[in-house]
């Protein structure tokens, strides 16, 4: 045998090898990719849309379970103020607490698992959203009664200025509104008030 001959063999074991590199590659990409969707969702919806059971692996198998399904009572929490972004205002108002359970089942093995979470909500996001009313429980009861304008008064604001020689921090006076947002329920006697403070311009 030549060296040519050498040559041939030699080219043909790399391109084998190439071949079978690649293929192994493949089944380990695949093998991942198949791990990574068999991998235990955070949240009960997430894991509902994927419908992939962690356990077995099987699509389209996990089923909810209706009666193992629980929805707590409103607890209260107390007042709590919560800046509205969209809204540019302080909002001091009531807020509850309500505990969810939601369990998925798998069908073709014995995978069970059980989601629980903990909702906050204040009276402006229950009446916006139509959620129940947490004295009677109806859906879409609660609405804002009205706004009532208290007062205006003069507050100190930090405020941060950029020198050369750094950050300066100093406070000016700043305008702001008191409001009072009321809320009810168009089922029972229930009732909310909300602080709004707004800063004029």
């Amino acid at each position: 045998m030549n060296w040519l001959d050498w040559l041939k063999i030699g080219l043909g074991i790399f391109v084998l090898l190439c071949i079978v590199g690649y293929f192994a590659d493949r089944k380990e990409t695949a093998k991942r990719k198949r791990l990574e969707e068999m991998k235990e969702e955070e949240y009960f919806r997430d894991a509902l849309k994927k419908n992939i059971c962690p356990q077995c692996g099987t699509k389209g198998s996990l089923q909810e379970l209706e009666d193992e399904r629980v929805r707590s009572p409103y607890t209260f929490k107390g007042l709590v103020t919560k800046f509205d972004r969209k809204a540019k205002v302080d909002r001091r108002m009531e807020t509850w607490e309500r505990k969810f359970e939601d369990a998925l089942r798998c069908t073709q093995c014995d995978y069970h698992k059980v989601y629980r979470r903990e909702v906050d909500y204040n009276v402006k996001v229950i009446a916006d959203g139509g959620y129940d009313c947490p004295k009677c429980g109806k859906i879409d009861s609660v609405y804002l009664k009205g706004v009532i304008a208290k007062e205006c008064y003069t507050s100190n604001k930090e405020v941060e200025e950029k020198n050369s020689r750094g950050t300066k921090k100093r406070y000016i006076k700043v305008t702001k509104s008191l409001e009072e947002e009321t809320y009810g329920c168009r089922n029972c006697d229930f009732h909310s008030v909300a602080t709004v403070t707004k800063e004029l311009d």
